[in-house]
Formats: C-alpha cells, structure tokens, sequence
C-alpha cells in the first residue's frame, strides 16, 4: 500500500517527495527516517491517522465487497489470483473516488479565481451560491483560498479557504461524500482537523463544508461549536502520534 503521510518542511512549506538516490532523476514520497534527517513535521491528517477510524474502515470494506461483486469468477478459479483482482479493482474504485474530490476541489480553487471548469461548473455555481449567502460575505475584510499553516506548533497542513473578517477569523474545509440520497456525515475528524489548522491561524470559526460528488447541487455546512475541546483531542492524538513514532514534539504549545 502506497505511504499517503505528508510531511512539511520548518518553514512550512511542504516535502511531500525526495528525491530517489537509487533512482537518479526520479522522486519517491518521504518517510519517516526522512522527516527525522531533514527536520521535518508530520500533516495534521498524518497525525489524524493514529486514531482508529470505523467510518473510514467501513468505507474501505465497502469498496472491497463492491470490488469482488464486479469480478465475476467460478470455483475453478484460484483463489489468490481472484483476491488479487478484487485489491486491485477496489484500490481503482477508491482512486476514482479521490480522483473526483479533487477534481471537485481544484474546480471551487478556480471559482474563486474566476475560472470556468466546465466538466464542474454546477459545482463551482452551488458553492457560489453558498458563499454569498454567508454572514461574512458582505464585510470580510479577504479570504485566502489555498495556503499553507506554519509549524509552530509541531506539525504543518494545507487548509482549504481563511476568512478574515472584522469579528472573525474562519477556517473553512471542503469535503465531498457520495451521499446516494443520505444526509451528509460530519466526521469528528474533520473538526479536529480544523482544530488543528486554527492554532496557528488564530481562527475563532471552524466550518465544515460538504457537497455531494454524485448530485451537483447538494450542499450543507456545519460550524464546529467546541473548538477548545477539539483542539485537545488532537494535541492527544498529536501526542500518541509523536509517541508511537518516537519523533520530539517542536513548539510544544504547554511547555
């Protein structure tokens, strides 16, 4: 399985690949005996992973049973070679699904730019919609769409959209779900995540918000009420992380 940790370089830049000694003019993604020669910190979602995650374990078991119901086969076939095709046909179903996130993504970075991507343009007018719909809207003072947290506190992250307005600082994450009719499901992860991200930018508001990858005109959003108390589970997690990997915390905000 490919190593999908994000590591960020002091300045808070990220160092996502290094360069491949065995393999001269080629890159291959950074690990952790890098992070520790190069000084580096881990992403807020590297650190996420320590804790266990039944919605993401669940949608992973999904993908497979999805998987193995499209790879038809008989009992002559042998096993290893059917399993084989099942990992690999679920591993496309899920790159499909990352693959069309990010395409949604990158479309509401280009709304903001004023640029039409036509594949994505319903998606790009429903979060329009949205966002002059805001309370902040009519008198914030910029937003930043895209950057980069600094590493102060330990770790680094890329957050989707910063709000400055007069009474607020906002931090704002996009996410997508296949909702297939359902409600969308806010993820306590997801709060945390945008926790984390606030320390440094000094965010007094944390939203989250959802559109549906499959119905272009499915979009919710929900403000994060306990920030404090996210931000201490992910200074646990963020401590059991450091623990299990046996890195030195940098910026300890306690110490």
């Amino acid at each position: 399985m490919k190593d999908s940790s994000h590591w960020y370089k002091q300045d808070g830049t990220p160092c996502y690949e290094v360069p491949n000694k065995s393999r001269p003019g080629q890159m291959r993604s950074t690990t952790i005996r890098d992070a520790r020669l190069l000084d580096l910190v881990p992403s807020v979602s590297t650190i996420g992973k320590i804790i266990y995650s039944h919605s993401l374990q669940n949608w992973i078991q999904e993908q497979i049973v999805k998987a193995a119901w499209e790879i038809k086969t008989d009992h002559e076939c042998d096993y290893d070679i059917w399993a084989g095709k099942v990992y690999e046909k679920a591993g496309e179903i899920s790159s499909t699904a990352a693959d069309t996130g990010s395409a949604i993504h990158n479309a509401i970075e280009k709304e903001f730019q004023g640029v039409c991507v036509p594949e994505y343009v319903k998606w790009q007018n429903t979060f329009h919609d949205w966002w002059i719909q805001q309370d902040w809207f009519e008198n914030h003072i910029k937003s930043i769409n895209e950057g980069y947290i600094s590493t102060e506190f330990g770790y680094g992250g890329r957050y989707d959209i910063f709000v400055i307005a007069p009474e607020a600082r906002i931090i704002i994450d996009l996410k997508t779900q296949n909702t297939k009719g359902r409600k969308f499901t806010y993820y306590r992860s997801w709060g945390r995540q945008l926790a984390a991200y606030a320390q440094p930018l000094k965010a007094t508001r944390l939203i989250s918000v959802a559109m549906c990858s499959q119905d272009s005109s499915k979009i919710e959003s929900y403000e994060w009420p306990d920030q404090a108390q996210l931000l201490a589970e992910f200074q646990a997690s963020q401590m059991l992380w450091l623990s299990e990997n046996n890195l030195a915390k940098k910026g300890d905000s306690n110490e």
